[in-house]
């Protein structure tokens, strides 16, 4: 899993192996039609919104980013579905 440093070099070849099986390229921005993409330096989360406002602290649903390079328009990948993020249960040695 990343540090406050980014994604580590083992991080983006699993990621680039990953990319190279399951992304058929060109894929094309369906807002500028641009076919560059950009790999985020980061595994990313949204935050969790409840009743009262943002829950920090709870569950997360780790992503990795790819952005578009002509117009900014940003695709989240599941990292547990892409294998880059372990489940918690396996990362805890309890599985």
């Amino acid at each position: 899993m990343p540090d406050a440093k980014g994604l580590t070099d083992d991080e983006r070849m699993k990621i680039k192996k990953w990319f190279e099986d399951k992304w058929k390229e060109p894929v094309i921005c369906p807002i500028c039609k641009g076919d560059t993409w950009i790999l985020a330096d980061d595994i990313v989360t949204p935050v969790i919104y409840g009743e009262k406002g943002p829950i920090l602290g709870g569950a997360t649903y780790p992503q990795v980013m790819v952005v578009c390079n002509k117009c900014g328009l940003t695709l989240y990948l599941n990292a547990l579905i892409m294998g880059i993020v372990r489940p918690k249960e396996e990362a805890d040695g309890k599985k």
